[in-house]
């Protein structure tokens, strides 16, 4: 079965793909075009951005006549938790980005769940940390 560009609405024969994959020692992006892309883009000056939403990075990256920019980033070197990726073109527009979570220094405490049905709408959630320190800031996911 071939994929004709009818079968998905608005798809674009031209673009890049922003990959983001963990190692466990590093964060590896893959940003890569095709062969209808690559000529047009070859030379022109582009910015990967990485932020957690305090601290912001650029990264200029431009292509060459290979159709993939491979970037290798420590992890001790993204902030701990969500960290955003962005690909903006020449005209400053962005035009790729993924969501990455760095779990490297996160502190993951095991709780005990206890759940109570409370009538048919209503649940009761009691969480139970062992180690837990109610003076710092805590996030439950």
């Amino acid at each position: 079965m071939s994929l004709k560009k009818d079968f998905i609405p608005n798809i674009k024969i031209k673009g890049l793909l922003l990959k983001v994959v963990n190692n466990n020692k590093h964060c590896i992006l893959s940003i890569e075009t095709n062969k209808e892309t690559l000529p047009s883009i070859i030379g022109k000056k582009y910015k990967l951005t990485l932020h957690d939403g305090k601290i912001l990075k650029e990264i200029d990256i431009s292509f060459t006549n290979q159709s993939k920019i491979i970037k290798k980033i420590p992890l001790s070197a993204l902030a701990t938790g969500v960290n955003i990726f962005t690909i903006f073109n020449d005209a400053n527009t962005p035009i790729a980005e993924r969501l990455f979570f760095n779990y490297n220094n996160l502190n993951i405490l095991k709780s005990k769940v206890t759940l109570q049905q409370k009538k048919d709408t209503a649940t009761s959630i009691n969480l139970k940390y062992e180690k837990f320190n109610n003076e710092k800031f805590n996030n439950v996911s």
